[in-house]
């Protein structure tokens, strides 16, 4: 599809590192996804309006199908500077599309290309014409939408580079030949789907599931921000807000692990493992362990807040959900903005209740909710 360039998802060795080290800059300095704080915060306002006309009793059966639609509009708003549809009523034809192609391409028919003996490398069984026909229209509907955002700023130089949409500041670094920015976009639009969407929605399950932790972190919201507008200086003294976002990813991450090719041999454990064998790492059962965390099934977001009497002496590398060192998550800080002001914006207009029974997860690919999460959500008066 991009000949010139598979981005980082595809790619290994030294095509990674080219790739990496155009993109990093960009994507991973801790100020970068600042920049879209206003885009992001009016994407979830959008989304709470909806949650609002949506309601039954001021409930929602399953917020996780919302709480998707409001994953691609933030990100469509960083990579593109462009409002996909996502949130209106009904939804454009293209979020729609959009969200039921990633559904087959990280759903079920991958687990089952993936896990399954693997007949489709004999002929096209039905998984793989799924998976393929998902592929193929993600690309196309996607690659529509980045192409009409580049016809709309190609040209114009009056917007200072923190003004620029991500996928404009790649351009700029990378050039208009190269794939790479486009790819990136494309993999941006995927991931912000399924990874941001399912993160968030772990996050509203805990919110609703645990008052006393919502309660707290509804008083920090108010001490800290009020009714002002989100700034990076605000975000920053918000440490119960973070603490909550951390233990929340802990118990339901939405990537179970790591895989790697080893690029010499080892040990590990007392096992010899040569060089170019696929490991990996199942960091979910790590980051539930005894060992690392006291009462480890239990939300308690104090154990990662410094100067808490509570603040566990766990591993360091117990707690690794965006992954660590030159291959860490490259949409990390776009990730934890997006989750932080949707907490945020939702506490300040909303109580969260949950009456049903424990989530947990399911894994077709990434990790999603293993069931519908039914909240409440009463319109705050004060």
């Amino acid at each position: 599809m991009y000949p010139g360039s598979v981005g980082l998802l595809g790619s290994h060795g030294e095509k990674w590192y080219e790739v990496r080290s155009k993109v990093q800059q960009d994507m991973l300095r801790p100020k970068s996804a600042f920049y879209y704080i206003d885009d992001i915060t009016k994407a979830s306002d959008d989304f709470l309006d909806l949650v609002s006309r949506e309601g039954q009793d001021n409930t929602i059966e399953d917020i996780t199908p919302l709480v998707y639609r409001w994953a691609l509009e933030a990100v469509g708003a960083i990579f593109l500077n462009t409002r996909i549809g996502c949130l209106d009523e009904p939804p454009s034809p293209e979020a729609t599309e959009m969200i039921a192609y990633v559904e087959d391409v990280l759903g079920d028919a991958i687990s089952k290309l993936i896990m399954g003996v693997p007949l489709w490398k004999l002929y096209r069984t039905k998984h793989l014409k799924t998976f393929d026909m998902a592929s193929e229209g993600l690309f196309k509907a996607s690659d529509k939408l980045i192409k009409d955002a580049i016809k709309k700023f190609d040209g114009d130089y009056s917007r200072s580079r923190d003004e620029k949409s991500v996928l404009e500041k790649l351009i700029d670094k990378c050039g208009k030949d190269s794939d790479i920015p486009t790819v990136m976009a494309m993999d941006a639009l995927m991931a912000g789907i399924d990874t941001t969407g399912n993160t968030s929605a772990f996050l509203f399950y805990h919110l609703a599931a645990n008052p006393e932790k919502q309660e707290i972190l509804y008083q920090e919201i108010k001490a800290e921000a009020g009714e002002a507008k989100i700034t990076p200086e605000i975000l920053n003294e918000m440490k119960y807000l973070k603490a909550f976002q951390r233990e929340s990813q802990r118990l339901l991450p939405a990537v179970g692990g790591v895989g790697r090719k080893t690029q010499k041999d080892l040990v590990l454990s007392g096992y010899k493992i040569p060089k170019d064998t696929n490991v990996s790492a199942a960091m979910t059962g790590v980051m539930r362990m005894e060992e690392h965390y006291e009462n480890a099934t239990q939300f308690k977001p104090e154990r990662f807040l410094r100067s808490h009497p509570e603040k566990q002496t766990a591993h360091p590398f117990s707690f690794v959900p965006f992954g660590h060192g030159a291959r860490m998550c490259i949409g990390r800080r776009f990730a934890e903005l997006e989750v932080q002001i949707i907490a945020i914006q939702t506490l300040r207009r909303f109580k969260l209740e949950y009456d049903g029974g424990p989530v947990d997860i399911i894994t077709p690919f990434v990790n999603r909710p293993d069931g519908p999460i039914r909240i409440k959500f009463t319109p705050r008066t004060n």
